[in-house]
């Protein structure tokens, strides 16, 4: 019979090794190379379960991957785990997972189609923001990975099909409908107008005019309320009065908040030119997306210059979300003072 190995005589030094987020293995090896004990990985982790030694750190690994999943897929998680300290194989991480219910793949017909409903709103949103317009299903699936969404990329493109069908068509081979030319008489004949919301979940909205012929810019305006009826109105008040001139026709989409510029603009033409005794030759609405000037601006601020600030934005979120995780609020002054919300 093989005699037991005592280990008591070096608890305080293997408790300690414990505290200071050491391995298994490691332990094994230093007790192998410095005293020349060599113990096998179940009676390590007997011993540790008589000294109640892994119930804390097994709990604490709980309470982490269930904040973690499913917001990260599992490398992440991992790499999350091992800045804390608390370093685990993907064969562990998964018992885990299993053991709590975490799911990443969702085979139940059920859960399926409440996730892609899940993912449709999502997808809505994102889409009513401009984002996600010109994106293909694998640049889209990374879009969503940056704000820590995990779907099947199958999923993904169902969903985003059934949103968007003609721009699924679009990327069909085959003959294509291409958008006519743009043309207008001369300067300040259309001024289009719309908001620019990439930025608006981290509380920045931006709205602006441009003109039809010259792409002269006449006012940008960026503030935490930019699309309100009043704001909007303000912002084109504000504008012709500085300039001395107005367009003779602007253009825009059927929103709320260009109702009361859109009044304004028609009052002063007609106060001016007799001739306008017609809402329609002031003002055109149509949808946004055949808003072509201004939505050719935004898509070029996008590209080189707000799309650099939302993805900032969002590593900072995650990272508040790491903080969060790990750092009791108490202990978070230097978080506190770089979140948006602090006083």
């Amino acid at each position: 019979m093989t005699p037991r190995i005592d280990l008591d005589a070096h608890k305080a030094l293997i408790l300690q090794l414990i505290r200071q987020q050491h391995t298994q293995d490691d332990i094994r090896a230093i007790l192998r190379d410095i005293y020349g004990i060599n113990i096998s990985r179940t009676t390590l982790q007997s011993r540790l379960r008589g000294w109640d030694a892994l119930g804390s750190k097994t709990a604490a690994m709980k309470q982490h991957v269930t904040k973690l999943l499913p917001h990260y897929n599992p490398i992440e998680s991992r790499a999350i785990l091992h800045t804390a300290g608390l370093q685990k194989s993907e064969r562990t991480l998964q018992r885990i997972r299993k053991r709590l219910g975490v799911k990443l793949r969702v085979e139940d017909v059920g859960e399926r189609v409440l996730q892609t409903q899940q993912l449709i709103h999502i997808l809505r949103e994102e889409d009513a923001y401009g984002e996600i317009e010109t994106y293909g299903c694998r640049t889209l699936q990374t879009h969503l990975q940056r704000m820590r969404l995990f779907y099947p990329r199958e999923r993904i493109y169902e969903a985003y099909r059934t949103i968007r069908p003609l721009n699924i068509a679009a990327r069909i081979p085959g003959p294509q409908h291409h958008r006519g030319q743009y043309s207008t008489p001369g300067p300040n004949q259309v001024w289009h107008v719309d908001g620019h919301m990439k930025l608006e979940p981290f509380g920045i909205e931006i709205y602006a005019g441009i003109d039809g012929f010259s792409r002269y810019i006449p006012w940008v305006y960026i503030g935490v309320s930019a699309r309100t009826a009043v704001s909007v109105m303000r912002q084109y008040l504000d504008c012709i009065t500085q300039l001395g001139y107005q367009p003779r026709v602007i253009r825009s989409d059927l929103g709320t908040e260009t109702s009361l510029m859109a009044q304004a603009h028609y009052t002063i033409r007609r106060a001016g030119d007799a001739t306008v005794n017609e809402f329609k030759k002031a003002y055109w609405y149509g949808r946004s997306t055949e808003n072509q000037r201004i939505e050719a601006w935004w898509w070029q601020l996008s590209q080189r210059c707000t799309g650099l600030f939302h993805v900032s934005f969002i590593h900072l979120r995650g990272i508040l979300f790491i903080f969060d995780l790990f750092y009791p609020p108490h202990d978070a002054g230097l978080v506190s003072m770089t979140r948006p919300d602090s006083n």
